[in-house]
């Protein structure tokens, strides 16, 4: 292979991956979980602005969305392939020994464990590439990546959103 080919090879494939180093160059906007909720819905804001505060709902007679299109009407999709940073609290859903790739992040500890789930416009999935490992599942992190807007079903709850994790932190009180 001539030198000239391998330098049109190897700018070819940098090429390929520039989309992504420029996304994580982009500064992300930084949502609170009130932000993933239309402002047509005010029925679970009072509970997202409650979640802020810690304060932890149980149930609430919160009606639970049923299908894929009552989910979507009540989610911003404005924010489908944005470039976002959240706060929340994991709960992973394949731990190992050397983390998790995927989980649910959620507004208030116990979420979908001891109480019902919060509405799936309060829930994100969120996916890693890299394996995230957590001293507690009871402390709050930042999660940062492209956000992807769509109802996905799993045993726990109904999830609005699903995120693409470029970094995930500690979130500092």
């Amino acid at each position: 292979m001539s030198i000239d080919r391998r330098r049109f090879l190897a700018v070819a494939a940098g090429l390929l991956t520039l989309p992504r180093v420029a996304a994580a160059a982009v500064k992300p906007r930084e949502l609170g979980w009130a932000d993933l909720i239309p402002p047509t819905e005010t029925r679970n804001l009072a509970m997202a602005e409650r979640a802020l505060k810690g304060f932890v709902p149980h149930g609430g007679g919160l009606l639970q969305e049923r299908t894929p299109a009552d989910i979507m009407q009540r989610l911003r999709t404005e924010l489908d392939g944005a470039y976002v940073k959240i706060p929340g609290y994991a709960l992973p859903l394949d731990y190992r020994e050397e983390g998790t790739r995927q989980l649910l992040l959620v507004p208030y500890v116990g979420a979908c464990i001891h109480v019902p789930p919060p509405p799936p416009n309060q829930i994100l999935l969120v996916t890693s590439e890299t394996p995230i490992k957590f001293e507690s599942m009871f402390e709050a992190i930042w999660v940062t990546g492209e956000m992807k807007v769509g109802p996905v079903s799993n045993d726990l709850a109904d999830v609005g959103y699903r995120l693409a994790a470029d970094a995930v932190e500690a979130y500092e009180f």
